[in-house]
C-alpha cells in the first residue's frame, strides 16, 4: 500500500514539507535536511517507547508513566519501508521494515 500523502494533511502541520513521500531518501535524512530550526535529526534515545495498535489500525505512543499519545497522521514511504506518525504535542515516530522504532518532537 502506498500513500502518495500524510494521511491527515491539514493536521499535519509543517510534517508535509519536512518528510516527503516522493523523496527518495530516509525519513531522518529528510528531517535532518529540512528541520534546521529545530536542530535536525535528534530521536529520544533509549527503548522505552511503544506502539499499540487499536481494532481500527490506529497508532497510540507509550512511555512508562505517561498517558498513551493518539494517532495524528501517517504517511508511508518508499512502498512500506518506513512509516512516520505524528502523535499528539508533536511526536513523530519513524517505524522502519525490520521492526526499528525512532522517536522525535517536532514543533
Amino acid at each position: 500500500m502506498v500513500h502518495m500523502g500524510w494521511t491527515n494533511e491539514a493536521e499535519a502541520g509543517l510534517l508535509p514539507e519536512i518528510i516527503r513521500a516522493n523523496d527518495p531518501r530516509p525519513a531522518a535524512e529528510q528531517i535532518q535536511t529540512r528541520y534546521q530550526h529545530g536542530g535536525g535529526y535528534r530521536p529520544f534515545g533509549g527503548s522505552s517507547w511503544e506502539l499499540r495498535k487499536s481494532p481500527e489500525g490506529d497508532l497510540a505512543l507509550l512511555y512508562p508513566g505517561d498517558p498513551p499519545l493518539k494517532e495524528v497522521s501517517r504517511l508511508i514511504l518508499r512502498n512500506s519501508q518506513e512509516v512516520c506518525v505524528l502523535f499528539e504535542f508533536g511526536f513523530v515516530a519513524i517505524l522502519g521494515r525490520q521492526g526499528t522504532l525512532a522517536v522525535l518532537r517536532m514543533d
